[in-house]
């Protein structure tokens, strides 16, 4: 048991937090270095500079640790977790920005029919999840589908759709032109 927790602190030993901890720390001490050996304006040249570097590596590691934060892991660290679906998850990568219409989607899109028939009634699109209702009319009413996707944190991604048939109303666009709402059909 000894052993495997040895093994485990020996392969994780160069991930690329250790790296660059590794690295200020070499490069602060040469500065400390050179900056004792040194006198007048060089000295405080040298120690306004490594405050200034210190300052810097500090405020890019944050930046990287706050949009990034999985590059300071390295694969082996993430144990039985899928190391691209947890990154995915992390990044809310594929609810970043609300999709309304097939020719809002980027790259290649393979299009058979009209995707487009149904509606867009509404969307709420955060990190790592999707809700959506969506009305297709067809004549004497309309079908209503419902999605919810959410990304776990192990990286999975649950679905949720719900379909529905709801007899004598029409879809109505919103006044902004955005979105719209399901209305009662006049029987006259």
């Amino acid at each position: 048991m000894a052993q495997n927790a040895s093994t485990e602190h020996k392969r994780g030993i160069f991930t690329p937090l250790a790296i660059i901890s590794a690295l200020i720390a070499i490069v602060e001490t040469a500065g400390m270095y050179a900056a004792l050996k040194t006198e007048g304006y060089v000295q405080w040249a040298f120690i306004l500079f490594f405050i200034g570097f210190a300052f810097f590596v500090g405020a890019w590691f944050f930046i990287v640790l706050f949009w990034r934060a999985w590059a300071f892991y390295s694969p082996s660290e993430y144990g039985k977790v899928d190391v691209q679906k947890f990154i995915a998850a992390q990044m809310g990568y594929r609810f970043d920005r609300p999709t309304k219409k097939t020719s809002d989607l980027q790259g290649k899109i393979k299009v058979v029919g009209d995707p487009d028939q149904m509606v867009l009634l509404f969307k709420a699109t955060g990190k790592g999840f999707i809700k959506s209702t969506k009305a297709m009319d067809v004549g004497c009413g309309c079908v209503i589908q419902t999605s919810t996707e959410m990304v776990s944190y192990d990286g999975s991604i649950s679905v949720a759709e719900a379909l529905v048939f709801v007899p004598n109303v029409m879809i109505v666009k919103n006044e902004n032109g955005d979105g719209g709402r399901l209305e009662q059909k006049d029987s006259a």
